[in-house]
């Protein structure tokens, strides 16, 4: 048990790390308050465009491995 109780918290140690890793990105894409309102937008735009285009493309692969298997 020890060997598996040892994997769980390198796990969790990693689902932290990738948390942290996500937050800091967050936190470097978020706007200032010297940049302009359309470039706020624009980044905006872009943010939810790589996000969306993400989420496309894995409901995509599950659609088709969903019909190959029909």
């Amino acid at each position: 048990m020890p060997l598996v109780q040892a994997f769980v918290d390198d796990l969790a140690q990693l689902g932290r790390i990738a948390q942290d890793e996500r937050e800091l990105e967050r936190l470097r894409s978020l706007p200032t308050a010297t940049e302009s309102g359309w470039t706020v937008g624009y980044r905006l735009a872009l943010s939810v465009a790589k996000h969306n285009t993400s989420h496309g493309g894995q409901i995509a692969r599950i659609r088709q491995i969903l019909s190959a298997q029909d």
